[in-house]
């Protein structure tokens, strides 16, 4: 694994004991900023502490970047003291994007908008760029330059399609609000391994399914010492209630409140229509009302494979669809194969190893079939082949 700082290679002088992390473990949350660990050796004396907070920190395997952030703490320890000459040890942590929205505000106030809309409005105020942050060598040279063109922030921001409504609640931090806004959406706030700050909404895993389909990852790959599956009881919600501005909305399933008794959740939101409320209602009881088995965390050694076989591995991505195949039977969601989206992943390296952990979603948890009530009244199939599906026009 690779390590430059401010510029610099360091990857000569790193001890063992990097972890990079990303994501979240399962749907119910939203990310966390990613951060990376790692110990530097300084057998020269001159790397002084002070100037390591706030460098720029990228980290690379097989020349795909894994990481790029800020470093936000040091903690220097003396490994050795010799006569005239010490050898120190600095542990180094570093944040990703998203913990650029710690220690920033939002505006006041902000109008009734999409979701996407509103997580962007709220993105470009809380990483609003300042003339004192920056060096005095940067020049305008471009009268078409913006800040986002000279300081790239932003990852893809999807428009959204639920609205949100308008906030007036004062200035307040703003990845809590951004994150609140796309939770109530059903979206994502996510940061990406280039230092950006993106925004998928609940629509983007079908999109992505519909035109890259799965990364497939046979088991046979797999480290097999760590494979587990979960059911929980606590995991099931068969009877769910959305607040929304002026009201709410429900939705149930008897066969599972009879089977399994009332599992209830109260979910309230800044959403605006009572459509809206609705659909987030029937999602979560259509996605949770029956035990669903969870494979925690799958584990892969990168330094065991090729690195034709390892390469695709290090392209991922918030959501990226993934398809497991040739698990032991009791594991797979449908016979021996999950499909599903990754969470979150974590690297790990050590002197001559890389491992990589994904946190894998089952697919249904994000994807629901499409049903009539989806459609308007007046949608007509005049114009139809008999040999029309759903997922041709959804």
């Amino acid at each position: 694994m690779n390590i430059t700082i401010d510029g610099a290679d360091l990857t000569g002088i790193t001890l063992e004991g990097v972890r990079v992390a990303y994501g979240r473990e399962d749907t119910t949350q939203q990310p966390a900023p990613a951060y990376a660990t790692l110990t530097l050796l300084d057998l020269t004396e001159t790397r002084s502490t002070l100037d390591l907070i706030n460098q720029r920190i990228i980290l690379s395997h097989l020349d795909s970047t894994i990481f790029t952030g800020t470093i936000s703490d040091v903690q220097t320890d003396v490994a050795d003291i010799g006569q005239g000459h010490h050898i120190f040890t600095h542990q180094l942590t570093a944040t990703g994007a998203l913990a650029r929205l710690t220690g920033r505000t939002t505006s006041a106030t902000y109008p009734a908008a999409l979701d996407g809309a509103r997580v962007l409005a709220i993105l470009r105020d809380g990483l609003a760029a300042q003339w004192q942050e920056q060096a005095p060598s940067l020049v305008w040279t471009d009268a078409a330059d913006t800040w986002e063109s000279l300081l790239p922030t932003l990852d893809l921001v999807d428009a959204g399609g639920s609205v949100i409504a308008a906030y007036t609640d004062g200035i307040t931090s703003p990845l809590d609000l951004a994150a609140s806004a796309a939770s109530d959406a059903g979206g994502i706030l996510y940061d990406t391994p280039s230092g950006l700050i993106g925004y998928a909404d609940t629509y983007r895993r079908a999109a992505d399914v519909n035109t890259n389909g799965y990364l497939t990852i046979d088991a046979s790959i797999l480290d097999g010492t760590q494979l587990r599956a979960t059911t929980r009881l606590a995991d099931i919600i068969n009877a769910t209630t959305v607040e929304y501005s002026t009201g709410s909305a429900t939705s149930t399933d008897p066969s599972s409140m009879y089977t399994y008794g009332v599992q209830s959740t109260t979910i309230t939101t800044q959403l605006v229509t009572a459509a809206a409320a609705q659909a987030r209602a029937d999602l979560i009881t259509a996605t949770r009302a029956r035990p669903r088995q969870y494979l925690d965390a799958v584990r892969i050694g990168l330094h065991l494979l090729p690195d034709s076989d390892a390469l695709p591995l290090l392209a991922l991505y918030q959501g990226r669809p993934i398809r497991l195949e040739n698990l032991p039977p009791v594991l797979g969601a449908t016979g021996t194969i999950l499909q599903g989206f990754i969470e979150g992943w974590a690297w790990e390296a050590n002197y001559g190893e890389v491992w990589l952990t994904l946190q894998i979603s089952e697919a249904s948890l994000s994807l629901t079939s499409t049903r009539w009530g989806d459609y308007a009244p007046a949608t007509t199939w005049t114009t139809t082949t008999p040999t029309l599906h759903y997922v041709d026009i959804g």
